[in-house]
Formats: structure tokens, sequence, C-alpha cells
């Protein structure tokens, strides 16, 4: 029996360029474990985005394909329009300006639960979008609609990656 470590990929990796360390390798590519199922809580401000980047620098430069994985764990009631999004961009982190992180203008893969359709436990997938760069980004957004919460929206989630290299 193997056990794998759930640690996310910032707490394994730091924010720094990742190399193959980071990941699991199976037998028809990379596990990355991104997020260990995490709360998250939003006050729900009317007509905003929140964006919490969970990791920067993930290593995806052996990669030809892959999938962004979200589970979610738990949700409260969320206020009309609501709904939680996780982001993965490609990205590059360059020695000689290590804090700037150079991204791309859109995301390659998104995620969304949404209120009123989606609830717990649920397990969505997406297929990144090609060409997947050396580099990726993975950001959890809180979407807050035109109607604002009345009390705190919560939601936990759990995050991996699965690259498939050449």
């Amino acid at each position: 029996m193997t056990m794998i470590a759930r640690a996310g990929f910032d707490n394994v990796m730091g924010r720094v360029p990742a190399t193959f360390g980071g990941s699991l390798r199976g037998a028809g590519g990379y596990l990355v474990p991104i997020l260990a199922k995490t709360d998250f809580s939003y006050d729900g401000r009317v007509n905003t985005n929140q964006d919490a980047p969970v990791a920067v620098g993930v290593d995806s430069s052996a990669w030809v394909s892959a999938v962004l994985v979200v589970r979610l764990h738990a949700k409260n009631s969320w206020a009309t329009s609501a709904q939680v999004q996780v982001l993965v961009d490609n990205v590059m982190i360059v020695p000689e300006e290590p804090d700037v992180v150079f991204a791309s203008a859109s995301p390659i893969a998104t995620v969304s639960f949404v209120q009123g359709s989606d609830n717990a436990p649920a397990l969505k997938l997406a297929v990144l979008s090609a060409p997947i760069g050396p580099m990726l980004r993975v950001t959890v957004r809180w979407v807050q609609g035109a109607t604002a919460a009345t009390a705190t929206q919560t939601v936990s989630l759990g995050i991996d990656l699965v690259g498939r290299p050449a």
C-alpha cells in the first residue's frame, strides 16, 4: 500500500520554480497535490472577485497534457449569484526578477461551483488547454454577483493537477 502525502504545493515546494521532486510519478503521469482540503471564507461583497493564489511556479515543463481535479468538500448556503472558481494560468518566474510573476492573459483551465446547482461532496475536472507552458499558477477565485451576501460565505476545496509527460 502506498501512502500519498497531501501537503499543499506551496508547503512542499515554496514559491520558486518547481523541479521534478515536487510531484508523484505514476504509471502514466504526475500527480501534483496542490491543496489538501482547505477552508475558505469570503464576505460576499456585491459585484466583486476575490483571488487567492494557492500554487505559483508548478513545474509543467515535461507535460504534453494535463487535468485539473477539484473536490468540493463542503459549503454553506451561499448568497444568490455566488460561485467559486479554480483557475490555472501559464506563468513564468525568472531568476533575474524573482518577485515578478509573468502570467498569460487568460486561464488555460477553469472549474466552477455555482450557488444553487452544486452541492458537496462533488468532483469536477477540466482539461488544460494547449499550449501548456513550463510553469503554472493555480488560483481560487470567489465571484460574488449582483446580490450581496448577508453572512460569511464558506467553502472547503481540495485541488490536484495530473500531468502527462511526453
